[in-house]
């Protein structure tokens, strides 16, 4: 009885603690590396606004805001759809963020390309492709806000509901 007791403890942490994995990814040319983040959970919802958030890592270490004219553009089958000028780069991280909604579902090209102004005149330019799968439908915005319990309660509740059962489980056995 012990080891089925340990069993949906370990089954039930297992389960509701652990925090879902996003991915990011990473981008090289020419020394320069971008480190790409897409909000939310790296699967933007064609129709609500993506956070793209770029975190540019310079081997050389001569990247900052003053000598970079870079650009992020985000195109799909062919056509430009925007273009946007990376400045004001924060942080020793340098890091870059801009909102844009993805119209619809498909794949989009995301173009991150510069020069980085300095002696050596260093150019880059990087290209990821990006699926958006998913459609804002009110069904799924209203059901994700109103209709789920968090993974806390869930486990507060199934180790309540392990308490009593083993109480219960224990004064029967005991009577006997």
């Amino acid at each position: 009885m012990k080891r089925i007791f340990v069993f949906l403890f370990i089954f039930f942490f297992a389960t509701y603690i652990t925090k879902p994995v996003s991915a990011h990814f990473v981008l090289n040319n020419n020394n320069v590396g971008v480190l790409i983040h897409i909000d939310p959970d790296d699967a933007p919802i064609a129709g609500q606004i993506a956070h793209i958030h770029l975190n540019f890592q310079d081997k050389t270490g001569e990247l900052n805001s003053s000598n970079c004219n870079c650009s992020l553009t985000i195109t799909s089958d062919g056509k430009k759809l925007a273009t946007v000028p990376i400045s004001n780069l924060t942080g020793s991280e340098m890091n870059f963020m801009t909102e844009y909604v993805f119209p619809q579902k498909g794949i989009y090209s995301l173009t991150i390309q510069g020069t980085i102004d300095t002696k050596k005149q260093v150019s880059f330019k990087m290209n990821y492709d990006l699926r958006v799968d998913r459609e804002d439908t009110p069904t799924t915005s209203t059901m994700t806000q109103t209709n789920t319990l968090s993974p806390l309660t869930l486990t507060a509740l199934a180790l309540i509901a392990l308490f009593v059962f083993g109480v219960l489980f224990y004064s029967r056995s005991r009577k006997k």
